[in-house]
């Protein structure tokens, strides 16, 4: 029996973050900005199958799924895990601030 599948989505701001990262890397050398953003996209197809190995990410909250990350060299992919996708929220610099997504008190 082969592993669930589980489909992949982006976040518009996960999009927006590996293109700046791109664009970061690239003002140095554009070839490594290249194969960093295949890394980086590489490590995230390796999410089809088993996300939840990954380790759920302390500073992050969700109430519409499993709140998870993923290392790739110095950057850290946050994702939530539903019923049957993968939703990458967001792809940080392991440097910047963690992201708080608790609800704000009313």
């Amino acid at each position: 029996m082969s592993p669930r599948r589980f489909r992949i989505h982006f976040s518009t701001e996960a999009l927006a973050d590996l293109r700046h990262i791109a664009d970061f890397v690239s003002i140095d050398s554009p070839a490594n900005a290249a194969r960093l953003t295949e890394r980086i996209l590489d490590r995230i197809d390796t999410l089809e199958t088993l996300p939840r190995r990954c380790a759920r990410a302390p500073d992050c909250f969700s109430a519409e799924g499993e709140t998870r990350h993923l290392f790739v060299s110095s950057y850290r992919i946050i994702f939530q895990v539903k019923t049957d996708e993968v939703i990458i929220q967001a792809i940080r610099h392991g440097h910047q601030r963690p992201i708080d997504r608790r609800p704000k008190p009313s």
